[in-house]
């Protein structure tokens, strides 16, 4: 049931999955922590910094970065267990729903892109710990998404977004990214 994802919690495989993530990470900047302030997002951003080997400056939960998009979460949630979660992103996309249950899908990326680009500092490594539909917002830049030609995220999956110069530079495999 979609709805129970606001209250399910990492297992300790999951813990694990963010240790180990946490200690591959290099060590030449400290790490700055944002996670959606739905609690497994949280126990992620916590296990991520107790992989890491070097400085944690701060774990901070964030708004922009959770579901804000939603803005009847129960019906919308209600119509994924209906329809399935690949055919409602496509509907998302679309723009099948009214704004009063869910924005745009493109307003709501861009207005998520926007407030990671304005928490990120060069240097630091900033790190987003959010959910798969906010992924398959920052993939919709480079997947058809309509179309459903996109692998769903994993665990600990995700997309890069690299200052270069005056872009931005969203890296979503090795060899699939876009300048925004």
């Amino acid at each position: 049931d979609a709805k129970d994802s606001f209250y399910q919690l990492l297992t300790p495989e999951g813990k694990q999955y963010a240790v180990d993530f946490g200690k591959k990470l290099h060590t030449n900047r400290p790490i700055r922590l944002y996670h959606s302030i739905v609690e497994r997002c949280k126990e992620t951003a916590d296990c991520i910094a107790q992989g890491y080997k070097g400085e944690v400056l701060l774990i901070e939960p964030m708004i922009d970065i959770a579901g804000f998009y939603a803005f009847q979460p129960t019906d919308i949630l209600s119509e994924v267990n209906r329809i399935g979660v690949f055919d409602f992103i496509s509907h998302w996309f679309k723009g099948t729903y009214p704004i009063e249950d869910i924005q745009p899908a493109i307003q709501a990326r861009n207005k998520m892109i926007q407030a990671i680009v304005e928490k990120s500092d060069p240097s630091y490594l900033n790190i987003f710990v959010t959910h798969d539909w906010n992924i398959i917002l920052m993939l919709s830049l480079v997947y058809d998404i309509i179309g459903q030609k996109y692998l769903w995220p994993d665990f600990m999956d995700g997309v890069a977004l690299l200052k270069n110069q005056n872009d931005l530079i969203c890296v979503c495999d090795t060899d699939k990214s876009i300048k925004i």
